[in-house]
């Protein structure tokens, strides 16, 4: 090493500084003690700092600086700075430290970049690297910051740290105007630096700094804010304009770091949420205040949004709980299977509700030899449809069961009054149009004879010696409806069936369901002929054949409605 230096000393770009050199560039700092208060400052940086002199020699670095690259000071102190980069990166700052030298002008300011480092121990990392310029009273520094980039998310919070380490000295510094001076352009580029707002004040709330993160949050310039007071910036009661004392009371209640959250004024007299943390550092019986800002105008957005949906999705858990509810109520009213099956063993029920409750539902009675089955479409589907299925079966039972009647069209007529009246009950001039179409069928199991009426929904037959399937048109009249003013006379159709025939009775969601290749209805004429083509087969394999076929229709597509269909076979 002492060949190498003996070698360049009489070079005009020497690597290396005489004694001195060394010694008058050590007189800018003021004297041993200023020295100790810089290097304890630089030390307090969180980034990697290296203070070099027009030449790119070498006069201090910080311990971040001795971390990141693994050098001791003694190892580095009087070198070029070039060494700890890639040659490529030290050749471009040779060029800009040379026309410095040569012509006096300053073009580092636009040098910041990317540079390719070197560690100690040859590993090689990326850095973020910076140029400032320090004039003092001997001469002129550079001040090189370096960012790690393999430690770019640690970085808010070292930033953090060294700003508390900068409060903590400010005190010292307060009192050493000279020190202050020097190192005003070095602390605005560090403060400058930090992605919060950070403003300075005196015990009575003037403000003595405003950093360019508090520009942008509060829209004042630094030049239009400084020397006025901090109270400006927040609303009552927040702020104080009466005795100093009201300082940390008011605006900055929380010292210490400990923080709360206040509600600031913008330039254009805007309000926003900000969380407030405050540092107290006395010096010579006089207190500054320094103040980080955060904007919490994000955070409460996204906290009131978060807040919204899941108020929403707890609402909307509540309102299917309760569906799910009303849907197991629904079903209950359905006839179960085991009766279904003693009374009519040869049946299929495809029954497919939109929603989780239904306008679609089946219902059965039996009185001595005679079996009643209906297909009900109420209006609408979902919860709708489901309350008017509550008024359909509570009817139907009371007609049939209580009254005794047993011919399908009275039963329709008696129907129509008693839906009529439930939905009028309490409002003679209501619009309600609620109402239902069926088809109800009344088989006397003795005779095989069926009686049927339908509002608005037919009844499809397939002889056992048959090879088409027979169509019995309903009365276009639907039950209820707001047409009470029309004369409503539902007819009645008399079949003599075979043992062997068999009957479908259904609502209009399977008809009406789109798909296919071109999106589609599946209509009436494909529906006979999807039956007629499944009479080989008994009524449960037509139940699930049909499953099949409804699906293979739909393609995925929404499914626009109930899908009611009952078979039966004598």
């Amino acid at each position: 090493m002492k060949t190498h230096v003996n070698k360049h000393l009489n070079h005009e770009n020497s690597d290396f500084i005489t004694q001195q050199e060394h010694e008058a560039n050590l007189r800018m700092f003021a004297g041993v003690a200023e020295q100790k208060l810089i290097r304890h400052l630089v030390n307090t940086v969180s980034d990697a700092m290296i203070i070099v002199n027009a030449a790119g020699i070498i006069h201090l670095l910080n311990q971040a600086a001795e971390a990141v690259f693994g050098y001791e000071p003694a190892e580095l102190l009087g070198q070029k700075v070039g060494l700890l980069m890639c040659p490529k990166h030290a050749h471009t700052f040779d060029i800009y430290m040379r026309h410095y030298r040569i012509t006096g002008q300053n073009h580092t300011s636009s040098l910041k970049k990317e540079v390719k480092c070197v560690r100690k121990n040859g590993r090689w990392f990326y850095v973020e690297f910076s140029l400032n310029e320090i004039p003092t009273a001997d001469g002129v520094l550079f001040v090189v910051l370096i960012k790690d980039l393999t430690q770019i998310k640690d970085y808010e919070q070292q930033l953090r740290q060294h700003i508390e380490e900068l409060n903590q000295s400010l005190a010292q510094l307060h009192s050493q105007a000279a020190m202050i001076r020097e190192s005003e352009a070095l602390m605005r580029g560090i403060l400058d630096n930090a992605d919060e707002a950070i403003i300075m004040t005196d015990s009575t709330g003037t403000i003595a700094s405003f950093n360019v993160a508090a520009e942008e949050m509060f829209g004042y310039h630094r030049y239009n804010i400084i020397g006025k007071n901090v109270a400006m910036l927040f609303t009552q009661p927040t702020a104080s304009n009466n005795l100093p004392e009201r300082l940390r009371e008011s605006v900055f209640s929380a010292t210490h770091n400990i923080g709360r959250e206040a509600v600031a004024v913008r330039y254009n007299g805007a309000q926003f949420p900000v969380f407030l943390s405050v540092n107290q550092t006395v010096s010579n019986k006089s207190s500054i205040f320094t103040g980080i800002i955060r904007d919490l105008t994000q955070q409460k957005k996204l906290e009131k949004e978060t807040l919204s949906r899941t108020l929403l999705e707890q609402k909307n858990k509540e309102i299917t709980d309760s569906l799910r509810y009303a849907s197991q109520i629904q079903m209950a009213i359905l006839p179960e299977k085991a009766i279904l099956n003693k009374y009519i063993p040869n049946h299929f029920v495809f029954y497919r509700p939109k929603d989780i409750v239904s306008g679609d539902f089946y219902w059965f009675s039996r009185k001595n030899d005679k079996i009643f089955i209906a297909a009900i479409d109420c209006t609408g589907h979902g919860v709708p449809g489901a309350f008017m299925s509550l008024i359909g079966y509570t009817n139907l039972n009371k007609i049939v069961d209580e009254f005794g009647v047993n011919e399908p069209d009275i039963i329709l007529a008696s129907l129509d009054q008693y839906v009529t009246a439930s939905l009028q009950k309490n409002n003679a001039n209501s619009d309600f149009r609620e109402g239902m179409d069926l088809a109800l069928c009344c088989i006397d199991m003795r005779t095989h004879t069926l009686t049927y009426a339908g509002a608005y929904r037919p009844l499809y037959i397939h002889r056992q010696n048959g090879d088409v399937i027979e169509e019995i048109n309903p009365t276009k009249i639907s039950i209820g409806g707001n047409t009470e003013h029309i004369h409503k006379d539902f007819q009645a159709h008399q079949l003599q069936l075979q043992k062997g025939d068999r009957f479908y009775i259904f609502t209009d969601g399977i008809t009406d369901q789109f798909g296919g290749k071109d999106s589609k209805k599946y209509t009436s004429r494909q529906f006979k002929s999807f039956l007629q083509s499944v009479q080989q087969i008994p009524m449960d394999a037509q139940g699930l054949t049909l499953e099949t076929e409804f699906e293979r229709w739909r393609n995925n597509q929404i499914q626009v409605d109930d899908v009611l269909v009952i078979g039966v076979q004598i």
